[in-house]
């Protein structure tokens, strides 16, 4: 459904929206994450070397508003979800397209420092183990540097 998901989304698409850009060909990275975010346990944060020229940014809060009456939309006493997607969805997605921009515009525009623009970085190529960096690993208990966790599997750090 996930699949789906983003090419309902890719279908919504402008013509003014690059061709190589679908959703559903992405990598998701993310961008300004708070201090105070709360991670999932079992998570890496990685750091990625990305080409620039290949990565487009958009508002992933316009399209999480949608994510639950999609996957709903055909489940028994969850019908009204697709009226929903063609009120309220439609709309959303529209919105998504028209603040989204190339990853260089956004360098400029710094749109992915708004209020309630939570950025997602679509990136459309490969990326080669060399260019990713693991900044932290997440447990049920610690948020740790890969040192720390080695450290405390050694039972330096209890």
């Amino acid at each position: 459904m996930y699949l789906d998901f983003h090419k309902y989304i890719s279908l919504l698409k402008p013509s003014n929206i690059p061709d190589w850009v679908k959703r559903e060909k992405a990598i998701f990275a993310s961008l300004n994450y708070k201090s105070s975010h709360s991670w999932h346990s079992h998570t890496v944060i990685l750091a990625l070397k990305i080409d620039k020229d290949k990565c487009w940014v958009a508002n992933e809060n316009l399209v999480n508003m949608i994510y639950e009456p999609f996957i709903l939309q055909n489940t028994k006493s969850f019908e009204m979800a697709q009226k929903y997607l063609d009120r309220e969805g439609k709309k959303a997605i529209k919105e998504y397209w028209i603040t989204s921009l190339s990853f260089n515009d956004n360098l400029v525009i710094r749109r992915d420092k708004g209020k309630r623009y939570d950025a997602e970085v679509m990136i459309f190529h490969d990326i080669m183990p060399e260019d990713i960096t693991i900044l932290r690993i997440i447990s049920d208990h610690k948020i740790m540097t890969v040192e720390e966790c080695l450290e405390f599997y050694k039972g330096g750090n209890n």
